[in-house]
């Protein structure tokens, strides 16, 4: 089944600076080390996860899922990414992994969407776009 989760934006707010939270943004804990092992934002280079964090959803660590509007996204699952912010209200439609919620995962710098934060109930996970990350 193919669905949608939200399109590649960048969230920007003009009120706010690059490295401040977006209003109605959930901030965890403080950034990743900085080192050579870390996934980066591939527009600021903040630190976002490690491979450590990689974990595997649906027998599979990387998907391939295409949303209504045809844009094609391809995610890698990590249990942590500490240089994300979480966005917005958590939403059920369109999720591409049944039982779970989703909400926008920004770099915690400069606000680039790298992707979506997925919970249902204890279990949490990160998928990133791969691409948006180097």
């Amino acid at each position: 089944m193919v669905q949608h989760i939200g399109e590649g934006l960048v969230l920007r707010g003009r009120r706010h600076g690059p490295s401040s939270p977006l209003p109605g943004t959930r901030v965890g804990p403080a950034a990743l080390a900085d080192d050579e092992e870390s996934l980066r934002c591939s527009l600021c280079q903040l630190a976002i996860t490690s491979p450590a964090a990689a974990v595997s959803r649906r027998d599979r660590h990387q998907h391939t899922f295409c949303n209504p509007m045809g844009l094609v996204f391809e995610i890698a699952c990590y249990a942590a990414a500490p240089g994300c912010l979480v966005h917005g209200q958590p939403s059920n439609e369109f999720c591409w992994f049944e039982g779970y919620v989703w909400q926008l995962g920004a770099c915690r710098r400069c606000h680039a969407h790298l992707g979506w934060h997925f919970s249902a109930g204890d279990d949490a996970f990160f998928g990133l776009i791969r691409d948006r990350l180097r």
